[in-house]
């Protein structure tokens, strides 16, 4: 313990002699482990001082993740909102919380910052690994009330919604999506969410009633692709 905080000591006098980058609201350092040089990027975002990025590079560095939640917690404390850095918050959270701690620090975020759809997602997610899926599926439909183009609450909605067997509904919310992330060119997303309705095709467990409106010839795919079509902002 002594070790590390010496070396965090160290690590933040290093950082300190770094000039700024020339671009607005972004770190650059360098450090080296085990022999070799490595070079960091940190974008932070307004709001956020420059001398907090170091304090959060030099424990990133080091992997410090309590150090980092600490740190995050005393901004929140002090009313700042921490914007982007909402996903190393919650990343630092889930390596090193329980989920009933991780829970309890995100809704005071809700608290804080209620239009912030990433803190609505974080808490679904929370939900589900604490096995309260109905809680989960509350608060992705609270986040895409603020904002329903997010790919990222109509995939966990579908997720959690196929976890409970309603697979119908499930397909609705991938498909929507899937067209999302293509829409935003998001090809990672929009690949691993083609090979879950791919998945689900393949094992058969789609069953969809014809709706009135469609011809007997239309696939299951493009029924629902013309049922979103309606959702699109």
């Amino acid at each position: 313990m002594i070790k590390k905080a010496i070396y965090l000591f160290a690590l933040v006098a290093i950082l300190t002699a770094c000039k700024n980058s020339d671009n607005i609201n972004i770190y650059e350092t360098w450090y080296e482990q085990d022999g070799i040089e490595y070079e960091y990027h940190l974008e932070y975002p307004d709001g956020i001082n420059y001398a907090t990025a170091e304090r959060y590079a030099a424990f990133d560095i080091a992997d410090d993740k309590l150090s980092i939640v600490a740190l995050m917690d005393s901004l929140i404390d002090a009313d700042i909102h921490i914007g982007a850095w909402c996903s190393l918050y919650y990343s630092a959270m889930k390596e090193t919380l329980p989920p009933d701690s991780i829970l309890q620090r995100l809704q005071r975020q809700q608290n804080h910052k209620p239009s912030n759809t990433y803190v609505y997602w974080a808490i679904g997610n929370t939900y589900t690994n604490l096995d309260e899926p109905q809680k989960a599926i509350e608060y992705f439909h609270k986040g895409l009330d603020i904002a329903s183009d997010c790919s990222y609450l109509w995939h966990s909605l579908g997720m959690v919604t196929l976890q409970q067997g309603d697979t119908v509904s499930a397909i609705n919310c991938l498909t929507k999506a899937l067209e999302l992330a293509q829409e935003h060119n998001i090809e990672s997303r929009a690949e691993l969410i083609q090979q879950m309705l791919d998945s689900i095709e393949s094992k058969d467990q789609l069953r969809v009633t014809e709706p009135i409106s469609e011809t007997a010839n239309t696939t299951p795919r493009r029924r629902w692709k013309k049922f979103f079509s309606g959702l699109r902002t």
